[in-house]
């Protein structure tokens, strides 16, 4: 369905219910008997257009075709939405359903903008983040366009059906209306078997356990992916019991036998770092095509063009987070585990036992602090951190006022109070500060502090260079106050990128882009670029050594569950067996895992996302059995990291 048709019908479900609900309110409109069913029908018939209604929408809006039995599927979800509102007397069904109709259009809107940013749907698990929500009004605002709009056309519709004539008064006939309930709720069950039949073939599958992506599901209609969700989580739920001996023993093997592949591939510069202290700067939003960059033939981001020259710089490290991204990326780099596949850890499992980066140096007499220049409470960090093992915690209300650049504290100030903070503190030490300025929808650095020059008709893609100049000026500002500070020439700087920039643009844009963006890393184009293909998502990693010590380019595969691991080589700590990841060493071909199932080692990419899910690096076809053994090395990966999260595992291991 095309745009035009799509607005066009949520026009009509805007002004036919009102139109209908004027004329049967005109007396002796169509009799007595049309009267009472239309009392009983309409206020189920708008709701089940205002259901199947979402599903086309949503498909249209977001550009993510229904496919296959997509249509059937809708249909019986729309039906299977009324079920229960058909079990409710007439008298209060019309409440329902306009509560309900408004519902829906709400959800339908959330559903276009969570897969517009994040490639995934609201899901049950994720409530507990809804006070973040305010927060992000920005990014909600960059995602809406237009003719998102269409969804207030619930609003009227589910005013008509509050309008809508009420039972007859002194009715007495409830034997009639009981028997018409039972058949109208016996209809729309029938109508609604389809997807019933659907979602539970899909939970005896083992894609259920495996699936990943939730866009691959949204092909058979929005509905559809909400029922297969929220079907998962029930059963996470209801299946929450101990895990069986064998199923115990397949994970503590598991993680044994990649303990033991650490330590057959030890390096010589095991303990290189044991006299430094370590900083990790966790850089919003920041992506390695980015740092490549040249814009009208000159870095975007000149200092890190440098920086990388003088530093150990990974050039194969993907972006591991999914949804609840910079979340993600903190557990992942902390904890060497996979971020879950719906929902944040820091929201699901705040509580657990966590084998950790900073627990695991503080035990070794390293103190920790971590610092962001927000709220304490967002991604509930207040509960998070401290469960990861930091000592200290500072942010936007502790460091200090200051002016506001977007959310908080402008990244220069933020960085420059927070290394203030840190320097204070007994050493050795181990601090994480993590920036925010550069965070979507990236129109927060005032036009006066834009330094990048003439950047037209670019749209966010503009907005996101001006933002990574912004970064990479705070960043120069940062190390120049570090190697003033008492921590210089005894600390080992990694800076990485929490995640890809969420950046999707047109045709437009990229033959604009074209003829100003020029060398964007290896293997990376315009049009992989604007759409976000897998190839783009990388993001940068560099250990900064002191007085240089190490530097050189490294080409191994992995992401950020590696990140700790190679810091524990380089400091001569013993890598725990919880871990998930593997050291980052020279020479080392590496393997990375995403949470969708696809995954790359030094010779392959395995991802669905393609019509041809097996290539190599430079993007050339190669048959499929070529990545069945990565194919399933990441399917088996991914089930035994989040066994050990869903069930607090890690100190067990």
């Amino acid at each position: 369905m095309a745009l035009s048709e799509a607005l066009i019908a949520a026009a009509l479900y805007a002004v036919v219910p009102l139109v209908a609900c004027a004329v049967l309110r005109r007396r002796g409109a169509g009799g007595p008997a049309v009267q009472r069913w239309a009392r009983r029908l309409v206020p189920l018939a708008v709701t089940w257009l205002g259901a199947l209604l979402v599903a086309v929408l949503v498909s249209v809006l977001t550009t993510i075709r229904m496919k296959g039995d997509a249509w059937l599927l809708a249909c019986a979800g729309a039906a299977a939405v009324c079920v229960p509102l058909s079990l409710l007397p007439v008298r209060w069904r019309r409440f329902a359903s306009a509560a309900l109709v408004a519902l829906l259009g709400l959800l339908g809107y959330a559903d276009t903008i969570t897969l517009r940013g994040l490639d995934t749907l609201p899901s049950l698990v994720t409530f507990s983040g809804g006070t973040n929500l305010w927060s992000i009004r920005d990014s909600i605002a960059g995602l809406s366009r237009p003719a998102d709009l269409a969804f207030l056309a619930y609003l009227p519709a589910a005013l008509a059906i509050l309008a809508w004539p009420g039972p007859a008064a002194g009715s007495t006939q409830w034997r009639h209306e009981l028997r018409a309930g039972v058949a109208v709720t016996l209809l729309l069950s029938a109508a609604a078997w389809p997807l019933a039949s659907a979602t539970t073939t899909f939970l005896d599958g083992k894609r259920s356990w495996k699936v990943f992506r939730i866009t691959a599901w949204v092909h058979r209609g929005v509905l559809t992916a909400h029922a297969f969700d929220s079907a998962r989580v029930i059963r996470e739920r209801a299946q929450s019991k101990a895990l069986g001996p064998q199923e115990r023993a397949d994970i503590d093997a598991y993680f044994a036998q990649r303990a033991r592949e650490e330590r057959g591939a030890r390096g010589p510069d095991f303990g290189l770092a044991r006299d430094l202290n370590v900083l990790f700067l966790q850089v919003e939003a920041v992506q390695q095509w980015v740092m490549e960059a040249r814009f009208r033939g000159k870095p975007v981001m000149p200092f890190l063009d440098s920086l990388k020259k003088r530093s150990q710089y990974f050039t194969r490290i993907y972006d591991q987070t999914g949804p609840a991204p910079t979340s993600n990326c903190e557990y992942a780099t902390m904890c060497s585990q996979q971020p879950l596949p719906v929902g944040a850890v820091s929201f699901r499992r705040p509580d657990n036992h966590f084998v950790s980066l900073p627990r695991l140096l503080r035990s070794k007499g390293y103190t920790t602090v971590s610092a962001h220049g927000y709220k304490r409470g967002y991604w509930n960090r207040s509960r998070f951190h401290p469960s990861l093992g930091f000592d200290h915690s500072y942010f936007r209300r502790s460091l200090g006022s200051s002016r506001r650049m977007g959310w908080g504290m402008a990244d220069e100030v933020f960085l420059e109070r927070g290394l203030a903070r840190v320097a204070k503190l007994d050493q050795p030490l181990f601090g994480m500060l993590i920036t925010l300025t550069s965070h979507h929808p990236y129109n927060y650095v005032p036009r006066k502090q834009r330094t990048l020059r003439r950047v037209y008709g670019l749209g966010m893609l503009g907005n996101y260079l001006h933002s990574m100049r912004y970064v990479d000026q705070s960043l120069q500002h940062f190390f120049e106050l570090l190697d003033a500070s008492p921590l210089a020439g005894k600390t080992l700087v990694v800076l990485y990128g929490d995640h890809d920039s969420k950046l999707r643009f047109d045709e437009r844009i990229q033959k604009r882009a074209k003829r100003t963006l020029s060398s964007l890393g290896e293997g990376v184009g315009m049009a992989q670029l604007g759409e976000r293909h897998w190839s783009v998502d990388r993001i940068p990693l560099l250990f900064v050594w002191p007085g240089a010590r190490r530097t050189g380019e490294i080409d191994t595969v992995g992401g950020q569950v590696d990140i700790a691991p190679t810091l524990l080589h380089y400091l001569g700590i013993e890598r725990p067996r919880a871990f998930l990841g593997r050291a980052l060493l020279p020479g080392r071909g590496g393997q990375v895992v995403r949470m969708d199932g696809s995954a790359a080692d030094a010779k392959h990419v395995y991802t669905q996302r393609d019509k041809v899910p097996c290539r190599d690096h430079a993007r050339r076809a190669l048959p499929e059995q070529a990545c069945a053994e990565l194919a399933k090395d990441a399917a088996r990966e991914l089930e035994m990291s989040w066994a050990v999260t869903l069930r607090d595992l890690q100190h067990e291991l």
